[in-house]
Parts: C-alpha cells; structure tokens; sequence
C-alpha cells in the first residue's frame, strides 16, 4: 500500500463503525418528491465515541465519500463482501438528494452526478451479490436513485422485483404505494388496485394505509367498477366518522383544510359512483347491503346536489325524498325534503310547489307523528324548515284571496297564517305573520278579529317593522266596525276605539300619524265631557316634537277649554295665553280666545270670592280690564271689584273704582242703581255724608214710590249731617208735598225749616213756615 492511499484508508477505518450499513429505518422514497432538510452524515449514525469533551471534529461527507471510492478502487471488484460499494452508494444517494435541495446549479449538477453514480454501483452490487443478506434496501435505494434521477420506468421496475422477491420486506408497504402511484399515472389502473390492495389487505397499520385506500378506490372508480370502488371509500369514511370528522349531514367544522379537501373528494367520488349505478335507489340498496351508516344524509343530501349540478331536476328531487322514505323518522328527512320542494320549485315546476308544501307540513308539522316522536335538538333543527313552507303556503293563498277578492279566500288564508303562528309563536317572523293574519281578517271583514291580531301584533311583540303599521290598521278597523254596528253598540265601540288611539299614540309617539289620531281622540274625550282626559293628552301633543304648528294649536285651544270647564281657571288663562300666540291678530279666533281669556281670570276672581280671599278676587276682577280691555266682561268685573272692595271696607279704593265705572259707562243704565247704592254706602261710611246724600237723591229719583219717602229722609239727615242745611231743607221741603203724613213728621219737619230761617234771620219764610205749622194742625183736627 503506497502512502498516498493511508489518508483515505484511515479515515474509512475511523467510520468504519457509522458508516457500515444497517437494518435500521432507512431514508423513504417519499423523501424524493418532498423537500426534506438538509441532513449531514454526522447526523445519519450513531456519534462516535468522546476522547477529549474540549475538542470537536467536522467531518466533510465529501471527503468520506471521497475516501470511500478510493477504498473501492483498492478492493478488486468482486472481492469482499461489497459493504464499501454499498456504503458508497447510500452517501452518494444522500449527498445527491442534499445538492440537489441547494439554489447552486453547480451544486445540484454535482448531486446529478451523485445520483447516477450510486444507482451504478446498488445495480453493479446486485449483479455481483445477487443473494446477499439486506438485498431488499439495496433494491429500495435503487429505486429511490432512479427516481431521484427521475426514470419512473427503471424505478417502478426496481420495485416490482422488489415486492416479488422480498413480499416480507418492511419497506413493502412503500413500494407497494409507490407501485400504485406510479401505475395509477401510466393508466394502468387494474395494476394500481392490485398495488394499492396489497397495503388495504395486509397492512392496515401502515401510514401509507388510508392514502392507499382511497387510491385504490379511484383505481377501481377509474375501470367503471363502481360499487367495489364504493366499499373502498366508504371504508375510509367509516375510519373518519369514527374519529368523529364526519357527522351526519355535514363535516366537522374543525377540520384542517387538508382533511377537508380530502373528505370533500372522498364524497364527490361516491356521488359520483352512486350516480353511475344502473339502480333506482343505489343509496338504499347499496347500504341494505352493507348496513346503514350514521352519515347516510350526507351521502343523500350530495347525489341530489350532484343532480342539481348536472340539471337533473326529477332524480335530485326523487334522490331528496327517498332518503324519508327508507328512514322516515330521521331528523334530517324534513331537511332533505325540503331541499326536494327547492329543487322542484328553482327548476321552475311551480304547479307542483304548493302541494308539496302541503304535504311537507302535513308530514312533518307540529301535529305530526313525525314531530311527537322528535327530541328538542330535532325540533329546533326542523321548525325554521316547517315554518318556512308554512309562510310560503299562508302567503300564496293571501295572493289568490288579493286577486280575488272573495271572502272566502281570505279566510282560508287567514286560517293557514293561524294554523303557523299557532303551532310556532316564537319563531322569528312571528310579527310579520301576525300582520298579515290581521291583514286578511280585515280583507274578510271580520273586524273584531282583524282588531285582536292588529293589536297584538302592534303591542305584544318586541318592537319590529310593522309595529307602527299595525297598531295604526287597529284604528282603521274599529272605525270600520262602528260605522258596520248597531247604535246600542257603538258607544261600547267608541271607548274601545278611544283607548286604541292612545295605546298607539303612547308606543309610538314619533310616528308621523300620531298628531292626528291623538287629536281625534282629544276632541272625542272633550265632546265626551272627559275634560281631565282630554288636557291629559292634548298636552301630549303640545309637547311633542312631531306636531306640525296647526294641530298644535288646537291641542292648545282643547287644553284651554277642558282646563275652564273643569274649574282650573288659572291652569286655563295660562294656556288661553299660549293659543293667543299662535292666532292672527286679526281673527275670529282671536276675539273668541280673548274672551276666553278675560272670562277664566274672571271665574279666578270669583273662586277667591267664594273662598272669603276679598282681596286676591279684587284684583282679579280688575286684571281682566287690564288683560283684555275690551272683553265684554269687563263691566262686571270692574263692577265686583269695587264690591270686593266695599267688603273689605276699603272705602276709598271702593269710591275711587266706582266714580271711574260710572264715568267709563254713562251708558250703563242698568248697573247705576247698584254704583249709586254702592256709592252712597261708601261715602257715607267714608264720611262723604253731603255726596252720599246726593247719591240717595238719585236713587230716589229713580226708586218706587214706596222706597222713594225713606231714602229723601235719609238724604235730608245725610245733608243735615254734612252741614249742608241749605240741601237738606229742599228735600224736607220736597218730603212735605209729597208725604204731609203722617202729620207728626211733616209737623216736625216745617218745624226744622222754620227753625234754618231763624238761624237765617229770615223773617218772611220763618213767619210762612210758622203760620203752615199751625194750617198743617189745624187741618189734621
């Protein structure tokens, strides 16, 4: 041995113990058409042992590889037990697949090299060594070389020996796929059944084994062998439903996307499969035949979507209902159904929907057998279904009773709408149910009932978009029930009516109908005499943003009134005062409401007369002049102003307040006998005696007779009093023209003006009135 070869010898000596072959796992062919990491030769053996921990060593694979091909150039071929070449071919089999993953076309052209080389030396080795021991991972690493050097033809060639020779061998389950794919992609599909088979017979523990079993059912699909094909997929199905990733209609939403996409296939290969069965129901006869499985709907439910894709309308529909009637008490029959009813009626076959949708319900309705024998989960999956074509059953009939117009046809629709909401009060279209069976009950002109469901409709539901609508069609139809009713029973109605109208204007104070319906309702609460109702909500409509200025206004004018007539007469002048804002100055309304006006400060001023508050009543019988001079009350307010005012003995004010009537209505005639009276009371009280005497003078004038002696004689004493002997004597003498009786007084009362001319030194009257007294006496005998 020559010194240039110690090196390499040395080195294969060193790694001799990680670099012999072995039985151990092996790299897979798989690892071929995958992008496995890079792996070093290091890491590819057992580590060798540590001298020194502080010192560490980096082999180069291609120094070893190198070193390898020189001890193969030393050993005269056939010579030995060939490891070297063996071991030489496995480090270039793996250094061809680590270049060949780098981005260096220099690098991936060394691994080429590599390739061909070592599938060179595993053939060379096999020829030499033809029954070695470990023969069957020479012909697998064979077959991973021609494959990585991409000769499918050599590779599969390999492994067909492979498997006849080495059947036991522990990479057969790989070979065997590997067979399969490769045959499957010539065409040669009985092949790759037979290759996939042999995994699904005898290796149901392999990774390769679900992989395999659904090739081989595509192997078998593809020679139009379609039930065999069948039992392939729904064995794996069955392996999937156990691991809970299949339910019964639909896959588990917890799938990877991968498993999704797979199962997705698997059932569109058994749609398929099922479609090319020359069977009336090859679902139900295949499973007869097999046994039933749990996912048995969805298998139903995607042969009628396939159908659908492929327009074949009668065997999707046909393919929807055999599932109910080969498991009529399943929950998911309705639903398959139910897609038959869509199918038939997306294809255009109206004619038939509607007595399919009656069956439908009929079949599987609330008072079904079906549904007694359902559980809860059951009955929420079936209800939106049931109420769905129960809607479309109701509404049809609605159509045909609107384009009628008969009787009889709204009410066969108001009984389907009653027959859904009876059996599903909650579900979500309730309300829009509701409005509807109202809606034909009124067409039907059966009001009273029309105005229960408007009603609840309106009020018993959570707000929806028909509340409003409702509630206001609830109004509609009492008036059309009152207008169709006796008379003894119309007030009854009315009320009814009434309450209606507030219940509406209460829940739906933004609506823009409202105004109106509120406003009615006040005016009725007012003609009613229901005073307090009617400000109530007359009230309402002054506040609300929605009222336009007009009905405003009146809501005012009713606020006003009911406000006086129920004897709140401040309450009243205050709303008086806020429809006097909204009145054109020169309206007829406007003089009405002054009065109004004028007349609820009035009754203000008589209520704190009745009350005793003499004082609060004379300023309130005096506002009104103030407020609205014009007001034709103004005369006896101003009047019993001054009356409050002689009640509280306020004399001057009295006096001041009575000349200012008298002087602002001369023409007054019929309250001058009252301002007189009222004058001379308060004259004389205020010791005015001379102009309360004046005052009684007056009244005398226009006294009867009978009160006219009393009141000159009052007068005279009055004037007596004062002073004013001059006025006094004139009445006394008056007096005696026209009452010489009894002659006692008018005795006296010449006597009193003898005496004034006395004090007078008037001779000549003294003499005449002394010379009366005694014609006077004389003739009284």
């Amino acid at each position: 041995m020559t010194p240039r070869f110690l090196y390499p010898l040395l080195l294969i000596a060193l790694l001799q113990a990680c670099a012999a072959p072995s039985r151990g796992p092996a790299p897979r062919i798989s690892q071929i058409t995958s992008k496995p990491a890079a792996v070093s030769s290091t890491a590819r053996a057992p580590a060798a042992p540590v001298v020194n921990p502080q010192v560490k060593f980096t082999i180069d694979a291609d120094k070893v590889i190198e070193g390898y091909r020189e001890l193969a150039r030393l050993i005269p071929e056939g010579k030995g037990n060939g490891s070297e070449i063996r071991r030489l071919a496995d480090l270039e089999l793996e250094s061809s697949i680590d270049k060949r993953l780098s981005d260096d076309p220099t690098v991936v052209s060394i691994g080429d090299q590599h390739a061909r080389a070592a599938i060179e030396r595993y053939r060379r080795y096999l020829e030499i060594h033809p029954n070695a021991e470990g023969n069957d991972l020479v012909m697998y690493q064979l077959a991973r070389a021609y494959a990585m050097d991409q000769r499918p033809e050599e590779s599969l060639e390999v492994m067909d020996r492979l498997a006849q020779r080495y059947p036991a061998s522990e990479y057969i389950d790989e070979v065997q796929f590997r067979r399969g794919e490769l045959l499957f992609v010539d065409g040669d599909f009985a092949a790759a059944e037979a290759a996939y088979g042999f995994i699904v017979d005898k290796h149901k523990r392999s990774q390769y084994f679900e992989k395999a079993l659904y090739k081989h059912g595509w192997a078998r699909f593809k020679q139009s062998r379609y039930e065999p094909a069948l039992d392939s997929f729904i064995q794996l199905l069955d392996r999937r439903n156990r691991r809970q990733q299949i339910k019964e209609i639909e896959l588990s939403p917890r799938l990877s996307r991968a498993n999704q996409e797979l199962l997705n296939d698997v059932i569109r290969v058994v749609s398929l499969s099922f479609s090319y069965l020359e069977k009336k129901q090859p679902i139900s006869s295949y499973f007869n035949r097999v046994g039933g499985r749990s996912y048995e709907p969805l298998l139903y439910l995607k042969l009628g979507e396939l159908y659908q894709s492929k327009q074949r309308v009668t065997d999707a529909a046909d393919m929807y209902i055999a599932f109910g009637e080969h498991h009529p008490l399943s929950p998911f029959a309705p639903e398959l159904h139910g897609k038959a009813i869509d199918t038939v009626g997306k294809a255009g076959f109206s004619n038939l929907l509607l007595d399919e949708k009656e069956a439908f319900i009929r079949k599987y309705g609330a008072d079904s057998a079906f549904w007694a024998q359902q559980d809860e989960k059951a009955h929420q999956r079936l209800q939106p279904i049931i109420t769905r074509h129960m809607a479309d059953v109701a509404t049809h009939y609605h159509a045909v009773a609107r384009a009628s117009k008969k009787v009889p046809d709204y009410q066969r629709a108001a009984d389907a709408y009653q027959r859904l909401l009876s059996a599903f009060p909650g579900y979500p279209d309730a309300p829009q149910m509701n409005f509807l069976l109202a809606e034909t009950l009124y067409d039907a002109r059966r009001y009273p009932l029309a105005i229960a469901q408007f009603e609840k409709t309106a009020y018993q539901y959570p707000p929806h978009k028909n509340s409003a609508e409702a509630g206001y069609a609830a109004i509609l139809a009492y008036n059309e029930l009152f207008k169709k009713s006796p008379k003894p029973q119309q007030t009854e109605i009315n009320d009814r009516l009434m309450q209606s109208s507030l219940r509406f204007s209460e829940r739906f104070p933004t609506d823009k109908r409202m105004p109106v319906v509120l406003m009615k309702t006040v005016e009725q609460f007012y003609d009613l005499k229901q005073y307090d109702r009617a400000q109530q909500n007359a009230l309402k409509l002054v506040d609300s943003e929605v009222v336009d200025p007009k009905t405003r206004q009146s809501a005012w004018v009713i606020v006003a009134h009911s406000q006086f007539k129920m004897g709140s007469y401040a309450d009243a002048e205050a709303a008086y005062r806020s429809v006097l804002e909204g009145v054109s100055p020169k309206s007829k309304q406007r003089r009405e409401m002054r009065e109004q006006l004028a007349l609820s400060i009035y009754r203000q001023g008589e209520l704190a007369r009745r009350q005793g508050q003499h004082n609060a009543a004379a300023e309130h019988f005096q506002r009104v002049g103030k407020s609205v001079p014009e007001s034709d009350k103004r005369i006896i307010a101003d009047y019993d102003a001054a009356t409050e005012y002689i009640t509280l003995k306020d004399w001057p004010t009295a006096i001041t307040l009575l000349e200012a009537f008298r002087k602002a209505y001369p023409k007054a005639k019929k309250w001058q006998q009252g301002v007189g009276e009222k004058l001379a009371l308060a004259y004389t009280s205020n010791g005015n005696h001379s102009k309360s005497a004046s005052e009684l003078m007056k009244l005398a004038a226009a006294a009867p007779k009978t009160e006219q002696r009393d009141m000159m004689w009052q007068a005279a004493q009055l004037y007596q009093q004062a002073g004013n002997d001059k006025q006094a004597v004139a009445v006394y003498q008056t007096y005696i023209k026209r009452y010489p009786n009894p002659l006692s007084r008018s005795i006296e009362l010449r006597h009193k003006i003898a005496e004034y001319y006395r004090k007078r030194k008037d001779g000549k009257n003294l003499r005449y009135w002394l010379q009366d007294i005694v014609k006077a006496d004389s003739k009284g005998g």
